[in-house]
């Protein structure tokens, strides 16, 4: 198609997409760094104010753009051996082939390691739904906003869409859910208590069966065990 055949508005972002594309080709036929010229890709098309636009907040948008720069990192990684169009194009073959090895991995029995907003969409048979706790589900940045947040003016709904996003999780599952939480946990060599979330107290007690298994681990290993267990991970550290 060319810019010819499309008229107002669109004839605009047609045009603007081409010749982002054609920096992005010159840059990689002149050798450039493939992240800095990914950079620059990202801010022609926009795609930073784009997220933040289609998303429902303020941490909602910081969570995708942090999916973007953790792609860039990978891309860093890789293109410190290489630059240009083949070290982009043996990039791209290295992510096609690790899709490809997860699909033929698909049959069979498997575990699937997976985060709240990825499982949408999804059903397991059996689902363990690990670390319902305060300043995780709720997160932490929700419970203590930080400044950027405090500018969003959706962040008030942020405990909701938390709640929505526990709900995700919950409905994956088929047959049986696993809900944990951990009693404590140890954080820079110090052992710290850690609060149920509000989520899991939200569930009617008939709905639950409880198991602490932190109990039936005390009765299983010694005292004396655990204590020189935690002195030597503090030591270690």
């Amino acid at each position: 198609m060319q810019t010819a055949e499309v008229a107002g508005t669109a004839k605009a972002g047609v045009a603007s997409l081409i010749a982002a594309v054609s920096r992005l080709k010159a840059g990689l036929d002149a050798g450039v760094d493939l992240v800095g010229t990914t950079k620059q890709l990202i801010e022609d098309i926009g795609l930073y104010d784009d997220l933040r636009d289609a998303s429902g907040s303020m941490s909602a948008a910081q969570r995708r753009i942090d999916n973007v720069t953790g792609l860039l990192g990978s891309l860093q990684r890789f293109s410190d051996k290489g630059r240009g169009v083949d070290k982009l194009a043996e990039y791209l073959r290295a992510l096609s082939l690790d899709t490809s090895d997860n699909e033929k991995r698909q049959d069979g029995d498997k575990v699937v390691l997976t985060t709240l907003h990825g499982a949408k969409g999804l059903e397991f048979p059996v689902c363990f739904m690990i670390g319902l706790e305060e300043e995780l589900l709720p997160h932490s940045r929700t419970l203590n906003p930080q400044a950027t947040d405090v500018q969003d003016p959706d962040h008030a709904t942020d405990i909701s869409e938390e709640r929505r996003l526990c709900y995700v999780g919950i409905t994956r599952a088929q047959r049986k859910l696993y809900l944990t939480r951990a009693c404590t946990r140890v954080s820079r060599g110090r052992v710290l208590p850690r609060t149920p979330s509000r989520f899991l107290l939200e569930i009617p007690d008939e709905l639950l069966e409880v198991r602490d298994l932190s109990e039936e681990a005390r009765q299983k290993v010694p005292e004396s065990e655990v204590g020189a267990f935690f002195a030597s991970f503090a030591r270690d550290d």
